[in-house]
């Protein structure tokens, strides 16, 4: 096992939730703070007033938890969402410090089974229904819910479970669906589908979907929820699914789906493409 990070001095800045250890602000890395944790300085605990000098090598110590993984992640976290500096912060502070609830391990050892493209799709599940039952959720309760998931996808870089570059991918599309200000766009080559059979599978919609061109990838979220994701290669074979879907069905098994572009939109605004698929449906 490594050192326990418990026995390092802490330095917290006026914001209590970004906790500075191992974020090098002047470098913008996540690497070891050069005020803190550098060789021939030193260190006191405010607590405990116990000074911890170069003898016991501190960096050397800290070292060990360097992740170029998690450095990547933040950097295109931070490019994708705006305003995530200091949430990506706490979700790297709380990876390397405090570890994961007891709930939150047992649900990372079952998505450990599970490939990128599921993770991505029960995460994006587990947005789409906590909008569905949070509707007028304010900004503040959507970036909670940001956190949140930013703690667990930070978590599940870390492990190995999933790359930072899914992670990231993950956490954009996120922050579109809860109305978050992005700083680059979505490729626009992504579908939300729902509706659909609860045992319904990858197979399922990929038979459905891959007359409209060629899929990267496509997932169902776990445990059986009616809710898949399909990627394709290109924004134009998402057009054409859209066109389809619009003037008629898209049947996935032997049930038309519920079908919409995973896309960025602002607080407030609605989904028309599902609203008008749903009034034409009910005439």
């Amino acid at each position: 096992g490594g050192s326990d990070l418990s026995e390092f001095p802490i330095r917290r800045n006026s914001n209590p939730a970004e906790v500075e250890i191992g974020i090098d602000r002047d470098n913008n890395s996540v690497f070891s703070n050069n005020s803190l944790l550098s060789t021939g300085s030193s260190a006191v605990d405010a607590e405990s007033d116990i000074e911890y000098d170069d003898t016991f090598h501190l960096v050397d110590e800290f070292d060990k938890y360097r992740d170029q993984n998690l450095e990547k992640m933040r950097k295109e976290v931070e490019g994708s969402l705006a305003d995530t500096a200091g949430m990506m912060s706490q979700a790297l502070t709380r990876a390397l410090m405090d570890g994961m609830d007891e709930d939150d391990e047992e649900m990372d050892e079952v998505q450990e089974h599970m490939d990128s493209m599921e993770v991505e799709a029960t995460v994006l599940y587990e947005i789409s229904d906590w909008l569905k039952k949070k509707e007028g959720a304010t900004p503040e309760e959507r970036r909670e819910l940001m956190q949140d998931t930013l703690n667990e996808m930070v978590f599940k870089v870390r492990r190995g479970a999933i790359s930072p570059e899914h992670a990231s991918r993950t956490i954009h599309g996120c922050g579109a669906m809860l109305g978050l200000q992005l700083e680059e766009n979505l490729p626009g080559t992504t579908l939300i589908v729902t509706g659909i059979r609860k045992k319904a599978k990858k197979e399922d919609v990929v038979e459905a979907f891959k007359e409209f061109g060629d899929i990267e990838n496509a997932a169902m979220a776990t445990n059986s929820r009616g809710f898949g994701v399909v990627r394709y290669r290109s924004p134009t074979s998402v057009q054409r699914a859209m066109d389809r879907y619009r003037m008629g069905e898209i049947v996935v098994q032997d049930v038309a789906a519920n079908v919409r572009v995973l896309k960025e939109y602002p607080l407030g605004e609605v989904d028309m493409t599902r609203q008008y698929s749903s009034e034409r449906r009910m005439r």
